[in-house]
């Protein structure tokens, strides 16, 4: 077994620990530990979902996988990664909500690209979600 992994394996790992450092530092453990953060780092090209305890219950893997998939053509350009940040918090939100999920366009988003991140180096959006609530 290596330790010094390299690749996009190595770039997950750190996406995964840095995320769960950030809700550590930032204390975003929710009080029913119910957090959501997608960390998004362009220099990386990683985009990366951590699901807490209970978020877990209604946002498992294979939805996050699925709408990963779904939203990775918006990464392939900085000037539409808000919209695949957007389109993702969407997608989840289907999932959280116990609705039907099909993928979001930015046209079903907004029908602008005046969101888009045009100058990002990383970009860390939390979502502290109440899933008792939904």
């Amino acid at each position: 077994m290596s330790l010094t992994t390299s690749g996009p394996n190595r770039n997950l790992k750190e996406a995964h620990m840095y995320s769960y450092l950030l809700t550590q530092k930032w204390k975003f453990e929710g009080s029913c530990n119910e957090t959501i953060l997608i960390l998004y780092s362009l220099e990386d090209n990683v985009v990366y979902t951590l699901t807490m305890q209970h978020a877990r219950l209604k946002l498992r893997d294979e939805n996050i996988v699925q709408v990963s998939m779904d939203t990775n053509h918006y990464f392939n350009s900085k000037d539409t990664v808000g919209d695949g940040l957007k389109a993702m918090i969407l997608g989840f939100k289907s999932f959280l909500k116990g609705e039907e999920y099909r993928p979001y366009q930015v046209e079903d988003v907004d029908g602008d690209n005046s969101s888009s991140f045009n100058s990002l180096s990383l970009f860390v959006l939390f979502i502290s979600l109440l899933v008792a609530l939904l």
